[in-house]
């Protein structure tokens, strides 16, 4: 959009992307590629390659240095902006510091060539000056300015909000602010929800269906596995040579010990540019509910670093950087192996399992526990879902579970994986098997689930048990269910009991 208001006004624009042009290749023909992207994005009409190879005698920086003189300063009249994006791929080249120190000459030759001055670049990434620079004596950066992205704002965010009042034109507010209760206007994040819900078949929300689809997207174990934001704030902070100072501090924030903010401390540094913290009225805090959640006390523990550990890859080749702007944006960085990649694994598993642990018990959404239960047995936590189930909900509570789940919402393979762990379950009641088989029953595609739970898990005693234990009271309407659906279907013996337990109940 930047470049875009910059055509329109007659700045002429590039964008590099870094990551596109790779590191595993050498200086010539790297340098090579950003002067042909530079090129095609520009639209020049020089034949490049040609040129290039009259001049690479001269050497890749003064080749490329000559580019933008010669080239781009001469056929283009106007103001020309460069963004080079991935700025911190730069990080795992050896020639970095000739580049940086190109762009700086170009700078400082302004004053004797007044072309250089129609010529600015825009440095994007994922790195401070001193992440880029190794060589303390070198201060390129000094000559740029650095643009730090803040969080929106209720208000900035407003036109998203006006977006969901196209769809949801009542009930757009109270879906908005649900939203930004859990991202505190992150950019990404709150973006990410506002389209997820217009592309939603729903014709109304809740806060509950709002939390529902936040479990869904960012904290599910999927979620944890595939979402790329979570995955950068993941290995930013555990792939880090301070990964144990780096958690030592966050663990102080999360647990209501913030340290005043600091823009001198190095490692509150690294964390505000990883974007789990900001400062917040002067302290440091958690950047939004989203993260709380995720980056938990769990989280801090499973992967804190033992005492005296030292992250055994390291960057040696020294870094300069310059920009005449600056500007910091997440990304998703490629970094090597974590330290212990099978603890790492276990680690993980161990941090969505409580993530979902911790969903279940603060929420009173149906929809919501059975996600979160059908995502702890996909994790291989059978016994933790069966404990939440039977030991943290009454009996009144485990019915209302599956008697008010939006079976289509949550998805069938998700239920059903619950119904098989708590059906079978010794400490499954005979309220809970009735409730269950006349939810399936009830259910449009489920009827033969319902059938083969009732004639082929149970045997002939246990399907007469399963009515004659079964409280009246509590479940005659779901026993009404049942007997009309198997009414052709069932054995004698098995429609008596049932018709025996309803006569028992009052009406």
């Amino acid at each position: 959009r930047t470049a875009a208001k910059l055509e329109e006004a007659g700045v002429k624009t590039a964008i590099v992307d870094l990551s596109a042009i790779g590191t595993e290749i050498t200086a010539h023909q790297w340098y090579l590629d950003v002067a042909l992207s530079i090129s095609e994005e520009l639209n020049l009409s020089v034949d490049l390659l040609n040129w290039w190879q009259t001049q690479i005698a001269s050497g890749s920086v003064k080749c490329f240095s000559n580019f933008l003189r010669d080239m781009v300063s001469q056929e283009i009249q106007s103001n020309v902006v460069v963004f080079i994006d991935e700025i911190d791929t730069t990080l795992n080249l050896n020639f970095a510091d000739d580049f940086f120190a190109a762009i700086r000459a170009i700078y400082n030759a302004r004053a004797r060539e007044p072309i250089f001055n129609r010529l600015t670049f825009v440095l994007i990434g994922v790195a401070t000056p001193s992440d880029l620079i190794q060589d303390e004596k070198r201060t390129p950066f000094n000559v740029g300015q650095p643009i730090a992205l803040k969080d929106f704002t209720h208000s900035d965010a407003q036109v998203l909000q006006d977006g969901l009042k196209q769809i949801y034109s009542d009930q757009a507010e109270q879906i908005f602010d649900r939203v930004f209760y859990w991202t505190a206007g992150h950019p990404y994040l709150t973006q990410k929800l506002c389209i997820a819900i217009t592309e939603d078949t729903k014709t109304s929300w809740e806060p509950s269906d709002v939390d529902l689809l936040v479990n869904r997207l960012f904290l599910s174990s999927k979620a944890a596995e595939k979402e790329d934001n979570l995955q950068f704030v993941q290995k930013n902070v555990t792939i880090n040579s301070r990964t144990r100072s780096l958690l030592q501090l966050y663990e102080k924030v999360l647990t209501g010990q913030p340290p005043q903010n600091d823009d001198h401390d190095l490692l509150q540094n690294q964390l505000k540019l990883i974007g789990l913290v900001q400062s917040d009225q002067g302290v440091l805090g958690i950047r939004n509910q989203i993260y709380q959640h995720v980056f938990n006390d769990k989280w801090i523990s499973e992967n804190m670093p033992p005492p005296g550990w030292v992250r055994p890859v390291t960057i040696t080749a020294p870094l300069v950087a310059l920009a005449l702007i600056i500007f910091f944006a997440p990304i998703y960085l490629n970094i090597p192996t974590p330290w212990n990649p099978v603890t790492q694994t276990v680690d993980t598993a161990l941090i969505q399992a409580q993530t979902l642990e911790d969903s279940f018990l603060n929420t009173t959404s149906a929809d919501v526990q059975m996600t979160n239960l059908a995502e702890l047995i996909a994790l291989g936590f059978s016994d933790k879902a069966e404990e939440l189930f039977f030991e943290d909900l009454s009996l009144a509570e485990q019915i209302a579970l599956f008697e008010n789940v939006n079976i289509q919402a949550v998805g069938q393979e998700r239920v059903t994986d619950v119904i098989d762990l708590i059906y079978s379950s010794e400490q499954a009641s005979a309220n809970i098997q009735v409730t269950i088989l006349a939810k399936l029953f009830e259910s449009e595609g489920l009827e033969e689930k319902a059938n083969a739970l009732l004639f082929d898990e149970l045997s002939s005693k246990e399907q007469l048990d399963l009515f004659r234990d079964a409280t009246s009271e509590i479940v005659s309407p779901k026993i009404i269910v049942i007997f009309k659906a198997i009414a052709h279907s069932a054995g004698s013996n098995i429609r008596i009991a049932a018709l025996a337990t309803l006569f028992q109940s009052n009406g």
